[in-house]
């Protein structure tokens, strides 16, 4: 793009360039150095960076700039939600958790702490809970089977061999002051529309004593910051 000499500014809310794969991802998954690496080259070749910008910026206050073209790539920075009853308050959303997390945080999670998803973002939780001190299980709860779940096979692999532990077929339905968390066992039905197995309630409920609870179910684009 430079050789059509086409200038590029980039707008970007945090403080520093690389969104998601430098203030979420967590670094034994990819190095600081990398992401830097990448982040110089684009600079190299002749663009420009605006930290800290308005999240209220609009299409037509750019072109009101002088700017002839807007791309906009904002990401997926909203957590989907979790329908939990109980009075525990020590449940965390996947993207602050790992924000946290990344920034050296001192963060309480407890001994046990539970990461309700299966993902490769609740895989990076799950992984990075471990590595928080006190922290002395993990463990990711997923409502269908391991057939079904979304993360990638190397970052269960790799969650494995740091020690996470797995309950597949459970559902939280309540996560109490006393640090009980219920959970619905689940079994499986016809496919989706996507091909996996849908999840049945059924009868019976488990329960675990935890300590801290994260939900890593998904993400979407935050259409309100």
């Amino acid at each position: 793009m430079p050789e059509r000499a086409i200038r590029l500014l980039l707008f970007e809310r945090e403080a520093n360039a690389g969104g998601v794969v430098k203030n979420i991802i967590p670094q034994f998954r990819i190095p600081a150095e990398l992401i830097q690496h990448d982040i110089d080259f684009v600079a190299d070749h002749g663009v420009k960076f605006e930290y800290g910008c308005s999240p209220d910026l609009t299409v037509e206050q750019l072109k009101n700039q002088g700017f002839h073209y807007v791309l906009i790539a904002t990401g997926t920075d909203k957590n989907s939600g979790v329908k939990l009853a109980g009075d525990n308050q020590n449940v965390w959303k996947s993207l602050p958790f790992l924000r946290e997390y990344n920034k050296g945080t001192a963060l309480k999670l407890g001994k046990h702490v539970v990461v309700v998803g299966a993902g490769n973002t609740a895989m990076d939780c799950a992984r990075a809970a471990l590595r928080v001190p006190g922290v002395e299980k993990a463990t990711v709860v997923y409502r269908r089977s391991l057939q079904e779940m979304p993360a990638w096979r190397e970052e269960y692999e790799e969650a494995l061999h740091d020690g996470v532990e797995f309950r597949f077929l459970n559902n939280p339905e309540r996560f109490d002051a006393d640090g009980t968390l219920t959970l619905r066992v689940m079994s499986l039905g016809e496919p989706d529309e996507k091909g996996r197995r849908r999840p049945v309630e059924t009868n019976e409920t488990v329960t675990l004593h935890v300590d801290s609870l994260i939900t890593a179910i998904g993400e979407q684009q935050d259409t309100e910051a």
